[in-house]
């Protein structure tokens, strides 16, 4: 994890194997590989990128495109282009390491298995989630029976799996896949190996979306500080820590302070890895939601737009992100007098996740609480979700509890008075519990 002395030491062995070799040489090559992928966990990606190409393009010429080490560098490029979110030429690149690897090496071969994580990391990143699934699955069953469970690239496929069980929306199994990519990562890395700290922190993701936000939040910021002094303040993995404390503070009701680190974790991001990087875009996205909920609607719509028109562009229209993005897009305009629009947009979004996600996914949920209808099927629908939410998150999660709160509120808007008192009473004492008195949410339920 030594990613600077690596840098170093990697530019002078390849300067000084060009000197004695010739800059075509396979071994030179080999060192400009090594140094390039030290480069890309940096988080210098661009560079990275260009010499990765480089070192495919000689050799291929040097060794034929089937050469097991041209492939490997196939694969390598698949991932940097993953890295700086080109996908459709990230799926590309890796398909095509895959295919030639099953070709030349047969399925069983190990690298195959590789290109077959890289894949499903890449279909991941595109919200194809089912694809992603297929691949990450395929390919852990071989490595953990051949390879065994500790190694790096048997933990690296569950990792994997577990984002994908944690996008497709089963929380709690997807923490139970992470805790063992967390134990499998301590038996073989440091404590404060980069790549430790990042399993660490996509842990807990999870926790917030199960509702523990207090310990989400005391998680990131340890995750951030360590991430901070190993990498350094403006390497990717620390300013998206720190975009994720952002949005765990405005989760608590502290909006001032998460705005101001949601600011600083997008400019971060921005300067480091461009204003369209999906990580870039994905903290504008989360400072849009929280300017919004300090009232500053027309910034919040503003910045929504952008980010929602860019997702649009790259990642297609039904893409998981770009339906969050129109979502944030639609409350804003709803809070900035554009009601019938906002309502509209709601629908399509609402439409496409019933579509794309399924109706027991938690985006879905989100929507259906999000789209107005007459009253009588708003308290059917709204009965529904709270339900659903209670079966997938539980009673107590943040969630379940705004789903009962907007069920009290239809109950009374159709004059059923005693049912709505009865539900808002029991939604407010959850929060006072769950979230604290003070909390925004709680305030607004004593309202």
């Amino acid at each position: 994890g030594e990613y600077e002395k690596a840098q170093k030491f990697g530019e002078l062995a390849h300067h000084g194997m060009e000197k004695l070799l010739g800059e075509k040489h396979l071994e030179t090559l080999e060192i400009l590989n090594c140094y390039a992928l030290t480069l890309q966990k940096q988080g210098k990606y661009d560079k990275a990128e260009g010499l990765i190409e480089k070192v495919l393009r000689q050799r291929k010429r040097s060794l034929g495109a089937e050469h097991p080490s041209t492939l490997e560098s196939w694969n390598n490029y698949a991932l940097v282009l993953r890295d700086q979110g080109k996908y459709v030429d990230a799926e590309k690149h890796a398909r095509h390491a895959l295919d030639f690897r099953q070709k030349v090496i047969g399925n069983e071969h190990p690298d195959v298995w590789v290109s077959q994580s890289t894949l499903a990391h890449i279909y991941l990143c595109q919200g194809k989630y089912k694809e992603a699934r297929v691949e990450a699955q395929s390919a852990f069953a071989r490595q953990e029976k051949i390879l065994g469970k500790d190694h790096p690239d048997t933990i690296t496929t569950l990792c994997t799996l577990a984002s994908i069980t944690y996008h497709l929306g089963s929380f709690i199994e997807a923490d139970r896949i992470y805790q063992d990519v967390c134990r499998a990562r301590k038996r073989t890395l440091p404590g404060d190996h980069p790549d430790f700290l990042h399993v660490h922190s996509i842990r807990t993701c999870v926790y917030a979306l199960l509702g523990d936000y207090s310990k989400a939040e005391e998680r990131y910021t340890r995750i951030h500080n360590r991430q901070h002094a190993v990498l350094g303040e403006m390497h990717p993995n620390t300013l998206s820590s720190l975009n994720a404390l952002a949005f765990e503070r405005f989760r608590l009701g502290q909006y001032a302070d998460a705005a101001e680190t949601a600011c600083i974790a997008w400019t971060g991001l921005e300067e480091t890895v461009g204003p369209e990087h999906p990580l870039t875009l994905e903290s504008l996205h989360n400072y849009a939601i929280i300017l919004r909920h300090q009232g500053l609607y027309q910034e919040a719509e503003d910045l929504s737009k952008w980010v929602y028109e860019w997702r649009l562009e790259e990642l297609k229209a039904d893409h998981p992100n770009t339906l969050a993005s129109l979502d944030s897009y639609a409350m804003a305009r709803f809070h900035t007098g554009h009601f019938q629009e906002a309502k509209d947009l709601c629908l399509d979004v609402l439409k496409r996740r019933l579509r794309v996600l399924g109706n027991d996914h938690p985006d879905t949920q989100e929507s259906l609480d999000n789209h107005e209808q007459d009253y009588e099927q708003a308290e059917v629908e709204s009965m529904d979700v709270l339900v659903r939410r209670g079966h997938v998150l539980g009673d107590n999660h943040p969630q379940t509890i705004a789903s009962k709160h907007q069920l009290g509120w239809i109950y009374g808007e159709v004059g059923k008075y005693q049912m709505a008192v009865e539900m808002l009473s029991e939604a407010w004492e959850c929060r006072k519990k769950i979230l604290g008195e003070h909390h925004p949410d709680t305030l607004s339920s004593f309202d």
